[in-house]
């Protein structure tokens, strides 16, 4: 009771210093520390891309989930005989110059201190094979959204990320008076926890939706050529008028359920139906997350290796995913949400776009993928921090996904549903 009595006061706090518009004022200390923090991932980032070595170590500034998508993207790249060199890399400017695009926006879960900071993306890598250029990736200054994590809240004193006691960092590195958790200073570091680059993909919604009106636009191309094939001018005014109140009539009605069944209007029905459950969900940071995962899945070679968050057998999945070179989530709508006293359940559709070995080119294709997420109903909090994630919940020992979520010491498994969304059902096609 203790233990939840102090989660329950921390996530009263900040939700009330979220609806009174104080949190982000009171976070605005921390704003160039953010961003040295993002300067520090992308210097992490050009290392990573310009060598051959795989070290695990390679990413201190991100959290394990973050850094083991890049790890799986390496190893596929380096057993088809691939070799990346990124050489552009715009640092994040605090504060921002007169040039400079620069949006920094806190958040909190009740445990953890989450920043958002936007701007526009400026890299470019470029691969190559067998010594032969083969394809060039870049963002083209499209808007990116860097999430850091860190355990802390807005006083400056630290949260166990274990069970949310707050406390001063000293306290809790030599045990967590409540659960007893040990720490390392560098647990309580802030790391980029997901990197998403947005996409609206809204266009190519909008396209279809014409391709439904097209009946009724030859109608009323119709009723306004009609008054004149039948010789009666006048009629041309008030059938074209009659026609055109019809068509508005029609697509609006129609485009109204077509948003909710499809697009962000469903998305708003299912987040507001999570929020009655989990009142400090972060839709963004959500997607974010999810990015991880579904990139891990796309370079992953064997189920063991994502085994830890995904629940259901994607075999057949990897093995059609073996020549993709690199993904991105353009588009994710949460369809549905679902909860009993044991279980939160998320259906969620989203569009990847994938580059891909076709022979000696690289082609891109858009993939579509429906997916089913679930999580324990005791978890209500989005976003995930690797301290307690990943540890062992049997002896304590830290554990890597790199062991499929398994304990280097006692082999128990990570039981990640408990504290996370995993995978339980996956269906995709590719247009």
């Amino acid at each position: 009771m203790a233990k939840q009595s102090v989660i329950e006061r921390i996530e009263k706090i900040f939700i009330e210093a979220q609806n009174s518009s104080q949190l982000n004022m009171k976070c605005g200390i921390y704003n160039k520390e953010m961003t040295e923090i993002v300067n520090r991932y992308k210097t992490q980032v050009v290392a990573w891309d310009n060598q051959m070595n795989m070290q695990e170590n390679a990413f201190p500034s991100a959290t394990q989930s973050l850094w083991y998508s890049h790890y799986l993207n390496k190893k596929k790249l380096r057993d088809l005989g691939i070799e990346t060199k990124c050489i552009k890399m715009r640092p994040t400017v605090y504060p921002p110059n007169q040039n400079q695009r620069l949006s920094i926006h806190y958040s909190h879960d009740g445990k953890n201190l989450i920043c958002k900071i936007s701007e526009r993306l400026l890299y470019q890598k470029n691969f190559y094979r067998n010594g032969r250029h083969i394809w060039q990736d870049g963002s083209n200054n499209r808007e990116c959204e860097h999430y850091i994590i860190r355990s802390q809240s807005v006083n400056g004193k630290c949260i166990c990320p274990s069970c949310g006691h707050e406390d001063i960092i000293e306290n809790l590195i030599d045990g967590c008076d409540y659960c007893h958790t040990k720490f390392h200073m560098e647990d309580f570091d802030g790391k980029i926890s997901s990197v998403y680059m947005p996409n609206n993909n809204s266009k190519s919604r909008d396209s279809n939706m014409l391709k439904k009106f097209s009946p009724v636009i030859y109608m009323i191309v119709v009723m306004a050529v009609l008054p004149f094939v039948i010789n009666k001018p006048s009629w041309g005014i008030p059938l074209t008028l009659m026609a055109l109140i019809i068509f508005l009539y029609i697509f609006f009605s129609i485009a109204g359920k077509h948003s909710v069944s499809k697009g962000p209007g469903r998305n708003r029905v299912s987040v507001d139906k999570l929020h009655e459950v989990d009142p400090l969900f972060s839709e963004e940071y959500f997607i974010a997350s999810l990015t991880n995962k579904l990139e891990s899945i796309h370079y992953a070679e064997r189920m063991d290796e994502i085994s830890a968050f995904t629940y259901c057998d994607l075999s057949h999945k990897i093995a059609g995913y073996a020549n993709v070179l690199s993904c991105k989530l353009m588009e994710c709508v949460i369809t549905d949400y679902k909860s009993d006293d044991k279980i939160q359940i998320l259906d969620v559709n989203v569009v990847m776009n994938l580059a891909e070995i076709m022979g000696m080119m690289v082609q891109n294709r858009e993939e579509k993928i429906r997916l089913r997420l679930a999580k324990s109903i005791e978890s209500k909090t989005s976003a995930v921090n690797d301290i307690i994630v990943y540890r062992c919940q049997s002896c304590g020992a830290s554990v890597s996904l790199l062991n499929g979520g398994k304990c280097s010491y006692c082999g128990n498994s990570m039981e990640m549903i408990r504290y996370d969304w995993v995978v339980t059902w996956y269906d995709s096609k590719c247009s």
